[in-house]
């Protein structure tokens, strides 16, 4: 079979998400080493465990070999390095549904890699092709969608509570963003599962809804690299209206950052 055409589409976005990949992880290695603030960590590990994964993808699509369970498994622990830093950076030491939800979590991490065992078993066949893609596909959007779904409830809950504080838009502005990029990634999940199946059914290019995809996937990179590496110029349009000098505000974001986790540890004991 001739490539899709829109492979030629495919390949730089997937290559422009694959950049800000891993542009977003090294920078927050580095970032959390310099201001200490080692929750960061977390999220750096979920951009490389991601970078990992489609790179591995890739491969195995070139090599036309099926071997999902590196893959599943690589896939599972970037999921659960992204609840730890959400529950990390907006919960700290208070109470959170942190515990609940990763059980949720892990018992379809669990069912998604058993799934992938399943797929590399029966490879080509009718178990591999209808109820292992379907089932994997279904797991792992599910899974997509609690964390994202998560991720964007307690960003915008502590986007507006931090609205009446002063401080730099661009801080306030983090959670805007970060909580969009679990939007996008929610549609991403729900549109996943109904265009596996009918591609089952129906026969179509499957590229397009990998374009799609992509496209999807890319925007919320770019969102996550707005939000967490925050180019200079972005942040000074941000703090365009903010009467503090700029070199000031360049000193206090990590210092304001610690403030509101001391602030969320602080009214944990209380």
């Amino acid at each position: 079979m001739a490539p899709s055409p829109l492979i030629m589409v495919y390949a730089p976005l997937a290559f422009a998400f694959l950049s800000l990949c891993l542009i977003c992880g090294l920078f927050l290695v580095a970032r959390a080493i310099k201001t200490r603030l080692y929750h960061i960590i977390y999220l750096s590990a979920y951009f490389l465990l991601t970078f990992i994964y489609f790179i591995l993808s890739f491969i195995t699509y070139i090599e036309t070999t099926s071997l999902w369970w590196p893959r599943v498994a690589i896939y599972q622990v970037a999921g659960v390095t992204n609840l730890i830093f959400i529950q990390k950076v907006f919960f700290g030491k208070s109470r959170s549904p942190f515990k609940h939800i990763m059980m949720i979590v892990i018992v379809l991490a669990v069912f998604n890699f058993i799934t992938a065992v399943v797929r590399d078993t029966f490879d080509g066949q009718f178990l591999d092709l209808v109820v292992g893609r379907v089932l994997l596909t279904i797991g792992g959007s599910t899974e997509l969608v609690i964390i994202t779904g998560w991720q964007s409830r307690v960003s915008f809950s502590e986007y507006k509570k931090y609205k009446g504080i002063k401080i730099e838009p661009h801080v306030r502005a983090r959670y805007l963003l970060f909580g969009t990029s679990g939007i996008l990634l929610m549609i991403f999940g729900v549109i996943d599962v109904p265009a596996t199946i009918i591609s089952l059914v129906v026969a179509y290019d499957y590229y397009i809804i990998e374009t799609i995809s992509i496209i999807i996937i890319l925007v919320y990179s770019i969102l996550n690299f707005l939000t967490w590496v925050m180019p200079s110029r972005f942040k000074k349009f941000l703090n365009r209206n903010h009467g503090a000098p700029e070199n000031e505000a360049d000193i206090s974001e990590e210092e304001i950052m610690k403030q509101l986790q001391e602030a969320k540890d602080k009214n944990t004991g209380e």
